[in-house]
């Protein structure tokens, strides 16, 4: 990957270890990921992006505690961030932590009803038996696909 010849010449560069961890965790390296990611967070701990891929990959390797630690870092520096809230009440729940599951669902639930990216349809059914909730999250997931799709587009034409 290019990224490793930037990195060799530039460990300490943010953004590309960030952007490496994504590449390597969208070719399902998730172990690959987080040594790339755990580099970023080292280099900046406070960055939720950078927080939100460790803990991604994190899920990935089944290290669910850990990635609930990690989403909650993730929370509180940005409590807005799309779908780390349904993230961290699956991560707790792969764990048996059933502590705060009556309050996450009701915080999801509000959430959904504003039309916040906070859990994906498919993590939806698990937590809701409400049929108007998934419709919601499944309109907003669409929306938010479409305006990535776009942004995508709009890059490229750029170049």
């Amino acid at each position: 990957m290019s990224y490793d010849r930037v990195l060799a010449a530039q460990p300490q560069l943010f953004e590309a270890q960030v952007n490496l961890g994504t590449a390597l965790l969208a070719s399902r390296r998730p172990g690959d990921a987080f040594a790339s990611y755990d580099k970023a967070v080292r280099i900046r701990p406070d960055d939720a992006d950078a927080l939100n891929g460790r803990a991604n990959a994190l899920f990935e390797l089944k290290r669910f505690e850990e990635a609930a630690g990690d989403y909650e870092r993730v929370l509180r520096r940005d409590p807005e961030h799309a779908y780390v809230a349904g993230n961290l009440v699956f991560s707790r729940l792969h764990c048996c932590d059933w502590r705060f599951l009556n309050e996450d669902r009701e915080r999801l639930k509000t959430a959904i009803s504003q039309s916040k990216p906070v859990v994906n349809p498919f993590q939806n059914l698990a937590l809701s038996v409400s049929a108007s909730a998934q419709k919601t999250m499944r309109r907003t997931l669409g929306r938010r696909q479409i305006s990535c799709r776009a942004k995508t587009a709009l890059e490229r034409r750029a170049l």
